[in-house]
């Protein structure tokens, strides 16, 4: 195959690839489809064609289309204005979440309207049990995605609210607003 051709095959690919993404993958993608054909220019300066798709069309393609969770994770915290929140144990006093069942470890990052909290090894028949002073609507991402269609609804005058955790899993991320 001649270089042009495979430019070419490479363009095709990242084209594929911004039409079947999201925008944010389609960015990330095509970012790293730039970087990645300048590095295969400068390589090709050096070595031979052949050894460059090679070594270019290995893993390296593989993991092309794949954005890493740190600038998501990043986003949704910065979303919940993060640096405004504080850290909340269990059991605290002004903590929402009281208690927990089957669950590994949590963390929680809470402030009077949102907070965001991590529940880590969380086995068959996990809860949490809240508390809270304002209507807050509750959204759970698993290590397999957003999951749609589970929101929990908290209520205040109620007492101590159980919610169920959608489990087994490795870990649960709650995201909850004041509403």
């Amino acid at each position: 195959m001649r270089p042009a051709v495979a430019a070419v095959l490479f363009a095709c690919l990242l084209v594929t690839l911004a039409a079947t993404s999201t925008p944010r993958v389609a960015a990330f993608s095509i970012l790293n489809g730039l970087l990645l054909a300048t590095a295969l220019f400068v390589a090709a300066s050096r070595l031979h064609w052949t050894w460059c798709a090679i070594v270019f069309a290995g893993p390296i393609l593989w993991w092309l289309d794949k954005p890493h969770a740190e600038p998501f994770a990043a986003e949704a915290l910065a979303s919940l204005a993060w640096w405004n929140m504080s850290v909340r144990e269990v059991g605290d006093a002004d903590a929402i979440f009281q208690s927990w069942r089957h669950i590994g470890h949590m963390v929680t990052w809470q402030a009077s309207n949102r907070l965001f909290a991590l529940a880590i090894d969380v086995r068959q028949g996990a809860e949490l049990v809240a508390g809270v002073t304002q209507e807050m609507s509750v959204a759970f991402t698993a290590e397999s995605g957003p999951i749609a269609g589970l929101r929990v609804h908290l209520r205040p005058g109620l007492g101590k609210q159980v919610i169920a955790l959608p489990s087994p899993q490795p870990w649960v991320m709650l995201v909850a607003e004041a509403r």
